[in-house]
């Protein structure tokens, strides 16, 4: 770093013990391309010899699925950004001649590593990965965030650390992060097959699944770092670490400030977010002062929904004709939210303002609507001090109203505490499933400091996942992967048990608690469970699953998952 170039007598090494340096090859209709990008921009005839190749290549493949790897990324921030001594990058010229070949061709995905940090983009319809390390993490890019860097000096941030798992379909490529965690063998009950990894599902693979998240900043966040050693210049990074959450866990819903639209980089990234299955919805404060409708239409290609946050809760007559005009000509979906100010909370010395519609505030914003007007959703919110799970069994059993179409729900990660997040976040995923057609927001994505209220997010400041995050990675996969429509599931009896079943499959979630009593009631006073069937059980936080009896299921509980968030499922069959 500054790194030497490569010689003539180095490749030909190279080449003698491991066999040409670019190549390319058929898997099951996919045809992969290996470019040696240490050797562009030079003048070692090799570097001819590729290029001429390459450009032949392709074109007798044209047509194909084609997946292209090279070492080295293409750039980390655009195409324009200079060349950073052929360490970080791919210099110019080279590098505009190989986008050329890459739009020209339609590669399908382009593969790069070398950074150690992930990165995601678009070239045209490419999508463009720079990969993750299960090694180490470059500390530079540490740099990227306002939180102290991680330990090392910023080398060993260990939950960035992982490989991409690529699942490649008729119609589509998946791809999934599959975290180590700085792992060098894996433990012990997976080496020994009793216990599997579970490998979660993108937003394209669960279309039913209501789980959406709030952006309170950027999606993508920008900044400079130091470029190498001795570090005399910066290079602009994109930090994506948040976008890639929200792949990640699957969300398909996004709610974000609409003062990202005119961010052309924010807004650019939001499309991006799209074109991988996430429904984005924009959020704007009502005012009468404000040319709002101009701003829809302006914006309108570009989201899902708008939502306007109207203060004191009642849409004004000027919010309601704005409403009903945007439907009508611009075809967006319009919902409401409402701010209420001034609200004493308890515990606060200072009052706060509530975002969300309280469940028996619903009836009277029903029949304050006027005439046919009708609101496409509506946001609740589920209150600190109130269980998720009562919330949904209360929720289910309400009236259908006149003007109100659908519901979205707001969880508040108001916590420092990390399991608490976790058990409000896998009661509210799990009480969805009484709901159809109710979404599901969780907020904040990433941690939030207001000085009088810091509130943990799905992401500590290091854009790492909290123990929330893989709950709902791992919930959100179990309960809707596969279907299609939302399935109505129906509460246990038993108020006091977080059961959810219907005619093919029955999970229970079962709850840590600090009072030291038996767990094994869970699985005794669970319905029509059978004791000589077998049981799927997660380990919602650590990602994993085991088969198991009864008896055994019942005594895990009790001892060594005693303090774990557990999910079990049994199909009917």
């Amino acid at each position: 770093m500054p790194t030497l170039a490569v010689t003539a007598e180095s490749l030909e090494q190279y080449h003698e013990w491991f066999g040409t340096s670019w190549d390319s090859f058929d898997h099951e209709g996919v045809h992969c391309v290996i470019v040696n990008s240490q050797i562009l921009n030079s003048t070692l005839p090799q570097a001819l010899q590729q290029r001429q190749w390459l450009e032949h290549d392709l074109s007798q493949h044209e047509g194909q699925r084609i997946f292209m790897f090279t070492h080295l990324p293409v750039y980390l921030w655009d195409e324009h950004e200079p060349g950073l001594g052929h360490y970080d990058n791919i210099d110019l010229p080279d590098r505009r001649w190989l986008l050329d070949l890459v739009r020209r061709y339609r590669v399908e995905m382009l593969f790069a590593a070398h950074v150690h940090w992930r990165f995601f983009d678009r070239i045209a319809s490419t999508r463009y990965l720079v990969v993750p390390s299960p090694a180490f993490t470059r500390p530079g890019f540490s740099h990227m965030f306002s939180s102290n860097a991680p330990p090392e000096r910023g080398r060993d941030d260990t939950p960035k650390m992982g490989f991409l798992l690529v699942r490649v379909f008729g119609d589509r490529v998946d791809t999934h992060v599959i975290r180590t965690d700085g792992m060098t063998a894996l433990p012990e009950r997976i080496e020994s097959d009793k216990s599997k990894f579970l490998v979660t599902c993108t937003p394209a693979n669960l279309p039913s699944s209501p789980l959406g998240v709030v952006l309170r900043g950027p999606l993508t966040p920008a900044s400079e770092v130091p470029a190498a050693w001795p570090s005399t210049i910066s290079q602009k990074v994109r930090n994506d670490y948040p976008l890639l959450a929200c792949l990640e866990l699957g969300a398909r819903y996004l709610k974000t400030p609409s003062q990202l639209l005119s961010d052309a980089l924010q807004h650019r990234h939001l499309i991006m977010l799209r074109e991988e299955g996430v429904r984005i919805t924009a959020r704007s404060i009502w005012s009468d002062d404000e040319p709002i409708f101009a701003t829809m239409e302006r914006y309108a290609s570009g989201v899902d929904e708008w939502e306007l946050q109207i203060p004191g809760g009642r849409p004004p007559t000027t919010a309601m004709k704005v409403m009903a005009h945007v439907r009508t000509k611009a075809g967006l979906p319009l919902a409401i939210s409402p701010i209420f100010p001034n609200e004493i909370v308890e515990g606060k010395q200072h009052k706060r303002t509530r975002m969300g519609y309280r469940l028996d505030e619903l009836a009277e914003l029903d029949r304050i609507s006027e005439g046919d007007f009708q609101i496409d959703r509506i946001l609740c919110r589920i209150d600190a001090n109130q269980s998720p799970w009562s919330f949904f069994c209360h929720a289910r059993d309400l009236p259908a109203f006149k003007h109100i179409t659908e519901v979205d729900v707001l969880v508040e990660l108001g916590s420092q505490d990390d399991q608490a997040n976790s058990i409000r976040a896998a009661e509210a995923l799990l009480g969805s499933t009484l709901c159809p057609h109710v979404r599901v927001y969780f907020d904040p994505l990433v941690d939030m400091d207001r000085t009088m209220d810091v509130s943990h997010g799905l992401l500590d400041g290091m854009c790492n996942p909290r123990p929330a995050f893989h709950v709902l990675r791992c919930l959100n996969t179990i309960l809707f992967s596969g279907a299609t429509e939302p399935h109505t599931m129906h509460p246990s009896v038993d108020p006091s048990l977080l059961v959810s079943t219907d005619q093919k499959t029955t999970f229970a979630l079962d709850v840590p608690n600090s009072s030291g009593l038996s767990r094994r009631y869970v699985i005794e006073d669970l319905p029509d469970w059978p004791p000589q069937r077998k049981l799927r059980v997660y380990n919602l936080v650590d990602g994993t699953v085991e088969k198991w009896s009864h008896a055994e299921a019942a005594v895990a509980l009790d001892r060594e998952l005693s303090d774990q968030l557990i999910l079990l499922e049994m199909a009917s069959e």
